[in-house]
């Protein structure tokens, strides 16, 4: 056989090489829309104000569009760990002597992240407050315990309950 046409198989190559750089380079720069299509709604203030009342209405997506699908940050759902709760036997309270002085801060908030919880208090009703960890000393008060409704504190000589919403009654200390 004879190769007759061998001659024209590189000029060919050639130019389908070049037709495919060609077309790659077009596809890369040329812009891409990604924007919605406008479906079948009128239109009313905006390009998308129908479409967006007309989701809010129906669906609820805060949760979703805070998690975006493909985000490289994202994981896999876990479900909130269960904590059983501690049960701890009832100690003694002592009595309070007259010149136990009653704290003089107030407990403003509790959080919970992970397993340390922690509580927001303030030294004085203008102040905005700091966080403190069990076992940190508060004016002469030390953070014995947390708890979802308030927290225990005590000094040398008595143990108080601080709740979380007694200064909103006026007292903030009960026994």
């Amino acid at each position: 056989m004879r190769r007759v046409n061998a001659q024209y198989w590189l000029p060919i190559s050639g130019v389908a090489v070049f037709s495919a750089a060609i077309i790659n380079a077009w596809l890369v720069w040329s812009p891409v829309d990604i924007s919605p299509l406008d479906g079948p709604q009128k239109k009313t203030a905006g390009p998308s104000a129908g479409l967006a009342e007309a989701l809010s209405t129906e669906l609820d997506l805060a949760e979703a569009l805070a998690r975006p699908l493909f985000s490289p940050t994202r994981r896999e759902f876990e479900p909130a760990p269960v904590v059983e709760p501690v049960v701890e036997q009832e100690q003694p309270v002592a009595a309070p002597t007259a010149n136990l002085a009653a704290p003089s801060f107030l407990l403003q908030g509790i959080r919970q992240i992970g397993p340390r919880p922690a509580a927001l208090i303030s030294l004085s009703p203008q102040s905005a407050g700091d966080w403190y960890e069990i076992g940190q000393s508060i004016d002469g008060w030390t953070l014995k315990e947390i708890r979802k409704d308030g927290v225990s504190v005590s000094n040398s000589s008595a143990t108080l309950e601080l709740g979380l919403y007694d200064h909103v009654g006026g007292a903030n200390d009960r026994q």
